[in-house]
């Protein structure tokens, strides 16, 4: 049999064999074929079904090659393709070297497709080719797979806010890194790096491949780098949003923020930008502390003065003022000194504030703080018992370790024994009472028992001192007299 269309398109027939067969007399065989245009090219798919591999919901599974061949005896002009149908989300194009391609007779290009699954369950779509078939303009390939669900992953960023150095304005900051950690138990797929807010413009994701090469495993990491680059002076602030598979964070976030410079003005900054002086005790004056004031801008930074506000301001001083009055060109800076002295226990806060002419920041403020910690009395034990001690007896002499936990001077004003059977207790000496001790040091008090009476006794040895929380503490003492 051979095939001799007289028109383009699709043709059936039945060839009927008849037979002396009782069973078939008559046997048919089914015919088609297609013909062809000689003007046109005829698309022809290579599979037209294409099945992927078993994949994770994080993952993506590997290529597959869809194969387009023109058929016809004319040109074949490949349009363009879509993707199609409830989970068309889940298929990718990879590649694509067929778009806008025109192919002579027996050519063929490809096409290459992942399967990168969202939910767990069967996944289908289809990809449709548009050509200048006359008769399949629209050529599709189904697309099929399977997702099952994967382990959690679970997102960690190592910053939650991006801080670029101050930049002038039209200029790009030097490149900043964010990295991204997998630290759940299963994979984690960095889904989308994106930038939002008002000024989001102004930032840009220089890199970001590591985190798009596919899912993070177990403790491992990927890294963003990312630029400033400012179109107005001052504070300027965006956000970037990382969409991953952490079902309890599927979009994490972190702050960026930078400064844009003006280049015809300073700008104030200093080292450090908080001063902590630590503790101390009460009326003792602070170590000297050194701040710096730099011009980190471009244009010339006058000082015009300093001074300290705040509920606390009153326990610091300005020991030494380099700065007030001061012109700083680019890269200059003047130098203030610092001390603190607090009176009340507890922690002490205040601002060092620099007024300048930059216009971004007429008044830096930086925070001071300091705590005072007040004499604190603390003993070794709070409880003895000295046993049975024959009546007329004396017992071994027992030290009590009496100590000065605090930062302030503690001062003993009294050692005494009280108590209903104070009698039976005796202080064998006693180096505390009168005394004023450092912070850190010690003082002692000895004590014997000796019983005059049959029976329990039971004493207490007071101390008291200038402790503003403990003002008197107590040891509690017991003995037993025994009878010969």
């Amino acid at each position: 049999v051979r095939y001799a269309p007289t028109a383009h398109g699709r043709h059936a027939a039945r060839l009927e064999v008849v037979s002396d067969d009782p069973m078939t007399p008559v046997f048919d065989v089914p015919l088609t074929g297609r013909g062809l245009r000689t003007d046109v090219g005829a698309i022809g798919l290579e599979p037209m079904r294409l099945a992927f591999p078993e994949t994770e919901t994080i993952e993506v599974s590997s290529e597959r090659k869809v194969k387009i061949r023109n058929l016809g005896y004319g040109l074949l002009e490949v349009r363009r393709w879509t993707l199609t149908g409830s989970a068309a989300a889940d298929f990718r194009v990879e590649r694509d070297d067929c778009t806008g391609r025109t192919l002579k007779r027996g050519k063929r290009c490809e096409m290459k497709l992942r399967f990168a699954p969202v939910v767990p369950g069967q996944r289908n779509a289809e990809l449709r080719i548009e050509s200048n078939d006359p008769e399949l303009p629209v050529a599709v390939v189904a697309l099929a797979g399977t997702a099952v669900k994967a382990p959690p992953g679970n997102i960690r960023l190592d910053v939650d806010r991006l801080v670029f150095s101050p930049t002038p304005v039209g200029s790009d900051s030097r490149e900043l890194r964010l990295s991204i950690r997998n630290d759940g138990p299963g994979k984690l797929l960095v889904r989308d790096l994106r930038i939002t807010g008002a000024q989001a413009g102004e930032f840009r994701i220089v890199s970001d491949a590591s985190c798009r090469k596919g899912a993070l495993k177990r403790n491992k990491r990927c890294d963003v780098k990312l630029r400033f680059h400012p179109e107005r002076h001052g504070l300027r602030t965006a956000r970037l949003e990382i969409t991953s598979s952490d079902e309890d964070d599927p979009v994490a976030s972190v702050i960026l923020e930078g400064r844009g410079l003006r280049t015809d003005v300073g700008t104030v900054g200093t080292e450090p930008a908080l001063i902590g002086f630590g503790d101390w005790g009460p009326g003792e004056t602070s170590k000297r502390h050194r701040l710096e004031v730099r011009n980190i801008g471009y244009g010339p930074l006058h000082i015009d003065g300093v001074g300290l506000s705040g509920a606390d301001a009153g326990d610091f001083k300005i020991e030494k003022d380099g700065c007030s009055g001061r012109d700083l060109e680019r890269g200059k800076r003047c130098e203030l000194t610092l001390r603190f002295s607090g009176g009340d226990a507890g922690i002490r806060s205040a601002a060092l504030d620099i007024h300048s002419n930059d216009p971004d920041r007429p008044t830096l403020s930086v925070p001071l703080h300091g705590r005072v910690v007040p004499q604190d009395i603390g003993l070794d034990e709070r409880n003895h018992d000295f046993g049975h001690v024959s009546l007329g007896k004396r017992s071994d002499s027992r030290r009590f370790r009496v100590r000065n936990r605090g930062l302030g001077m503690l001062a003993i004003d009294r050692v005494a024994l009280v108590g209903e059977h104070a009698a039976a207790f005796v202080l064998d000496g006693d180096k505390c009472s009168g005394r004023t001790l450092k912070p850190g040091k010690t003082c002692e008090v000895k004590v014997r028992f000796r019983p005059v009476t049959a029976g329990d006794h039971r004493a207490l040895l007071t101390i008291e001192s200038n402790d503003p929380d403990e003002s008197r503490v107590e040891i509690r003492l017991s003995g037993r007299g025994l009878a010969e």
